[in-house]
């Protein structure tokens, strides 16, 4: 921001798109590989496709440094408000494939987000934002000719224009950590306990293409041995293992044959599941299975987010010659509704698969069904320890921003349980690329956020007053 104060609206802009850009790019780096490796292509056309994506990536910061340079609002009055106000409505427009910021690094510290629950994550931008342009606005000020005292001005007022610069700035963080503290604390008394909260185990079993369905049930069976207690609920990863509750009789045997072992309600996430029940000729879901401990299916849910250029290829139909550069790309199709795995009347579980848990509007139309934990089933092995570090920073913003509980089950990591607050269990958490098995108790939450009523409204009136400043906030005389 201080380097491009001084500059014209196209070049403040190019700075913003060349940081945001770098930004970008170093933060999800990990994709390049993953996507070599998981669609069989070479690497060149997987780090064109991301730089790609990463310009796209970084034009909302891009037109937000021209819009604020353009409007001159560095000189005008409350641009503590506007500037961030403009960064906000910009990315907070713009269509994503990753929705992640400079924000998501907050994630080792939960008493800095807190806010999420009033207004989601384009809050804590507006307020990180803010916070940065109150420290430029010390920068200019005593950068300025300001800081030699005229002798018309008196020893109070000199020092009153000090601290009405300084103050912002030492008040936007205290504001944050109060409120930060004020809620937190609210989480810690309500630590789960063994009678008033569901027994969920879960494994994480690395699991590769060339593993069997064996794994899986081995693992889980350990996972009894060593917790030796009840365990309400068992849950599998996504994973690359081949095998199918819908449609293989035999898999779907040998699972009712553990479950009758187990006594145990599970939800595994089947390796393959084909659209027509025959063939792949018409692709595959991505299908959650609520298996009672009868061995009787009560519900299944098809994933409705399928990860572009992994899952599916998107523009195959218009640019058939795509198919040649991304050879093992997947044929999934989406589902079109949430499903509710209904436990009981208190336990209400919103399955969400992997990349799903990115996205909060998804979270909010099962939190309206009556959700009370989510289950996030999910396979980062693709992506490296640094990519389950980013799935795992983003996810937990969702729990902060609805006042959800979520429990994470990664084929090779992180698999953890966070608390309705964005607390992470570390005695509930299995590193990642790790093999682990645990037992963690977990009490629902049907508390009801500010965001959850009317995080929408918010949403549009910020744009409608962000459109009407672009209309009554004329650019002064550039002459």
């Amino acid at each position: 921001m201080i380097a491009s104060i001084k500059l014209s609206a196209f070049k403040s802009a190019t700075l913003y798109f060349i940081w945001a850009l770098l930004w970008w790019l170093g933060a999800v780096w990990w994709l390049a590989p993953a996507l070599s490796r998981f669609a069989d292509v070479s690497i060149l056309p997987s780090i064109l496709l991301l730089t790609l994506t990463c310009c796209v990536l970084a034009l909302p910061y891009c037109i937000a440094g021209f819009l604020t340079h353009y409007y001159q609002w560095w000189s005008k009055r409350f641009n503590l408000i506007k500037i961030p106000l403009t960064f906000t409505v910009c990315t907070a427009l713009t269509p994503s494939l990753i929705p992640a910021s400079p924000i998501n690094a907050l994630y080792n510290f939960p008493i800095l987000i807190q806010f999420a629950d009033i207004g989601g994550v384009p809050l804590l931008v507006f307020l990180y934002v803010a916070f940065n342009v109150a420290c430029v606005n010390i920068y200019r000020y005593f950068s300025s000719d300001r800081k030699c005292k005229s002798p018309a001005i008196s020893n109070q007022l000199f020092f009153l224009r000090h601290i009405r610069i300084v103050l912002p700035a030492l008040l936007i963080p205290c504001l944050v950590l109060s409120y930060g503290w004020l809620r937190l604390p609210a989480s810690e008394s309500t630590n789960t306990t063994k009678n008033d909260a569901i027994s969920i185990g879960y494994i994480q079993p690395n699991t590769t293409g060339k593993d069997k369905l064996s794994a899986l049930i081995l693992h889980s069976k350990r996972l009894l041995e060593l917790k030796n207690n009840n365990i309400d609920l068992i849950v599998w990863p996504e994973v690359p293992t081949s095998f199918s509750w819908a449609d293989s009789s035999y898999d779907r045997y040998r699972i009712q044959r553990y479950i009758n072992e187990i006594d145990s309600h599970l939800i595994l996430v089947s390796g393959y599941r084909y659209v027509n029940n025959k063939n792949a000729s018409s692709g595959f879901y991505n299908t959650a299975h609520f298996i009672s401990p009868k061995g009787i299916q009560l519900s299944q849910y098809n994933k409705q987010h399928l990860v572009p250029f992994f899952e599916y290829l998107p523009f195959k139909n218009t640019i058939p010659w795509i198919k040649q550069w991304f050879p093992g790309s997947r044929n999934y199709l989406p589902g079109t509704t949430p499903k509710i795995f209904e436990f009981n009347n208190r336990y209400r579980l919103a399955p969400l698969i992997c990349y799903e848990i990115l996205f909060s509007d998804l979270v909010r139309n099962y939190k309206d069904l009556g959700a009370t934990i989510i289950i996030n089933p999910s396979n980062d092995g693709w992506f490296g320890a640094q990519g389950a570090l980013s799935h795992l920073s983003i996810a937990m913003f969702r729990t902060v921003e609805y006042h959800i509980p979520l429990v994470r089950v990664g084929n090779t990591g992180i698999s953890t349980v966070i608390s309705a607050h964005g607390k992470i269990s570390k005695n509930d958490s299995i590193p990642v690329n790790q093999t682990g098995e645990n037992v963690a108790h977990v009490s629902a939450s049907s508390d009801t956020t500010i965001y959850l009523l009317f995080g929408k409204w918010v949403h549009h009136i910020t744009i409608l007053v962000f459109l009407l400043l672009l209309v009554i906030d004329r650019p002064m005389n550039r002459t």
